[in-house]
């Protein structure tokens, strides 16, 4: 499936082709879109991200078309930023703002920098007081200045922060200027959290989250809904329509068919998670 043959099958199912509706069907495909990514959380929509605290601050972004958290973790360990970056021949060298403790051999995260290439865990090759070198891709790039950029250990050992209200976090640590060791997250608001203790360093984290896939659109042919649950989405966009065509009769049927299918994935989703007759403890 993709967002024009989804747009035809609408159009299909309804066998209409009264211009105002068949305008609004890219409406009812974002709405479909959000109900299915709301009501059937799923592997498909399971994701991480990877960043790093401040030391000082207590207030976090969330990651873009977030949606729920699974556990946030952090590690302990050498943190570095960076100042340039520089590719030549697959080789990436990275100048850090401060002398560093890593050794050839080390494992590290890179990530926030500019340029292609340059971003992810990586083995040190060659090291200097200030810089380290690791070997990713073919690009060659002159030295840019690039201060965006994180050198870090990676996420070994990891500890799970716990989830707080905010009511209770802004009662344990009311004074956001101390600093400490994370041990609680609760929703700041909708678009970031508060972390409490106020991390005392710059260390990595880690949230693992069920996200809203990019819409369909014009530009955005396909996503996940688009590759593996296409009569979930189809069933979603065309609930969508009933309201809009003020035709309660087809709202059961076309919500029969949708809860068929959710259920379907549902149950897939808890076999895997069952690992073989094991059972793994996962949010839903």
């Amino acid at each position: 499936m993709t967002y024009d043959s989804l747009v035809s099958d609408i159009e299909d199912y309804l066998d209409r082709t009264n211009t105002a509706l068949i305008a609004q069907i890219p409406s009812f495909i974002t709405l479909g879109e959000m109900r299915c990514a709301r009501e059937v959380k799923n592997l498909g929509l399971k994701t991480s991200a990877v960043s790093t605290f401040t030391a000082g601050q207590a207030v976090y972004a969330k990651p873009v078309r977030w949606l729920e958290v699974i556990s946030v973790n952090y590690g302990e360990g050498s943190t570095f930023t960076t100042v340039s970056r520089t590719a030549a021949s697959g080789t990436r060298t990275l100048v850090l703002s401060e002398a560093h403790d890593f050794a050839v051999g080390d494992a590290v995260s890179v990530y926030n920098l500019g340029g292609t290439t340059y971003n992810g865990d990586f083995t040190i090759t060659a090291i200097t007081q200030f810089t380290i070198a690791y070997v990713s891709g073919s690009v060659t790039e002159a030295t840019t200045a690039d201060t965006g950029g994180t050198v870090t250990q990676p996420l070994n050992n990891r500890t799970a922060l716990l989830p707080r209200s905010l009511e209770f976090c802004n009662e344990y640590w009311p004074d956001r200027s101390e600093v400490g060791t994370p041990k609680y997250y609760a929703d700041y608001n909708y678009n970031n959290w508060l972390i409490v203790p106020t991390p005392t360093i710059a260390g990595p984290y880690e949230v693992v989250y069920f996200q809203q896939p990019e819409f369909l659109s014009d530009t955005n042919q396909q996503n996940w809904f688009t590759q593996y649950s296409r009569d979930l989405l189809l069933y979603a966009c065309l609930l969508e329509t009933a309201p809009y065509l003020k035709n309660d009769s087809r709202i059961g049927t076309w919500k029969d068919y949708y809860m068929q299918s959710a259920s379907a994935i549902k149950k897939e989703n808890a076999e895997r998670i069952n690992d073989g007759g094991v059972k793994r403890q996962e949010d839903q």
